[in-house]
């Protein structure tokens, strides 16, 4: 049995972890008991220390440390439950906390394999070493084993393809809350589509608007006489928010997404907007979230004449992936367009516009 002892995540740091924010505005969130010191430290080496913990923390998305967390406590609770000394961390321990967590908890073995990883991230940040036991190989039969009884998961969200975006378009120039509320989403709608985003990269979940970390009316600029770029500042495999442009073509096609996004501007800006306001504003003249995004979305499905329960802000992306694979765009053009690889994403756009305009105008054939 491996013992960590006093180097184990204490109540403060859980805490402190948990108020983990946006990249830089957090507060310091290590202390020294997460971490073992196996030499006495000079408060010079102190310094690069607790550099070296903020680091190695903030190498996490803030969901990943949330998520790892509420693997740890997991894992804490069923040492509670069944009265074992914490951290036990031998494999037939680990194998019955999955197999607790799989049958007492109800919880999925991809939800256990997250757990599992981060009990061995906060193991090797307490020990220097990673936990042997969670990658050992009846913990990997086990969890294939439990796998296999599992019922299959139907898909949770369906592609929005080309035909049924021309449908939701269709009922917001119809007239579906007002003028400007009906621009907005169709504006959304379309650059999701186009640009293959995911909701957090133009739909932020907070409310409250950080003019250097959510988009912004100067995220989107005049490329050429028929051509825009949003320049999406970070996204969820860039967490270094190192920004890239997302070009917007004119198309000849009832979907073409250049239109209504320089309609959109031009009122911004004739109501006195500026270009660090929110790209996206609700009806109250508030930064529009995630939530009013997804709200607005299902409701428009429904009068369109689609069920709603499998959709979400994802299957802009996922239908924009879709339509182009039907339509014959090749694999490395889709994977330019998803930003799979964002250099080979730099690489290529500097050289195949063409392409990527082709591919515009592919996607938007009804």
């Amino acid at each position: 049995m491996h013992r960590i002892g006093t180097m184990i995540l204490t109540e403060e740091q859980r805490y402190e972890i948990q108020k983990l924010g946006p990249r830089g505005g957090s507060p310091s969130h290590t202390s020294p008991t997460v971490f073992s010191h196996h030499i006495q430290l000079n408060p010079q080496l102190e310094l690069l220390s607790h550099a070296s913990r903020e680091a190695i923390l903030n190498s996490l998305a803030p969901s990943t440390l949330s998520a790892y967390l509420t693997g740890w406590n997991c894992f804490k609770a069923y040492h509670g439950a069944y009265q074992l000394p914490f951290p036990t961390l031998d494999v037939i321990s680990v194998c019955n906390f999955i197999t607790h967590t799989h049958s007492i908890r109800k919880c999925r073995t991809s939800t256990i394999q997250t757990y599992l990883a981060g009990i061995n991230f906060f193991i090797k940040i307490a020990s220097g070493q990673p936990c042997p036991s969670t990658s050992h190989s009846h913990v990997t039969m086990l969890i294939k084993g439990l796998r296999k009884q599992e019922p299959s998961l139907t898909a949770k969200r369906l592609p929005l393809t080309s035909d049924l975006l021309s449908l939701c378009i269709r009922s917001l120039r119809s007239g579906y809350v007002s003028p400007m509320v009906d621009l907005t989403l169709e504006c959304m709608f379309l650059l999701a589509f186009f640009g293959f985003l995911r909701c957090s990269e133009f739909a932020p979940t907070s409310s409250a608007y950080n003019p250097h970390h959510h988009p912004s009316l100067s995220d989107i600029s005049l490329h050429t006489n028929d051509s825009l770029i949003f320049t999406l500042r970070r996204s969820k495999t860039d967490q270094l928010g190192i920004s890239f442009p997302i070009h917007i073509f004119r198309l000849n096609s009832y979907l073409s997404p250049y239109e209504p996004l320089t309609k959109y501007l031009s009122a911004r800006y004739a109501a006195n907007a500026t270009p660090q306001h929110p790209l996206f504003l609700t009806e109250t003249g508030k930064m529009a979230t995630r939530f009013w995004f997804q709200k607005h979305f299902h409701n428009v499905l429904l009068i369109s004449g689609i069920r709603s329960e499998h959709y979400s802000s994802h299957s802009f992306r996922i239908g924009a992936a879709s339509t182009a694979a039907r339509l014959g765009t090749s694999d490395q053009t889709i994977q330019v367009l998803g930003r799979w690889s964002s250099l080979a994403y730099h690489a290529y756009i500097r050289n195949n516009l063409n392409n990527l305009r082709r591919a515009h105008a592919q996607l938007g054939s009804i």
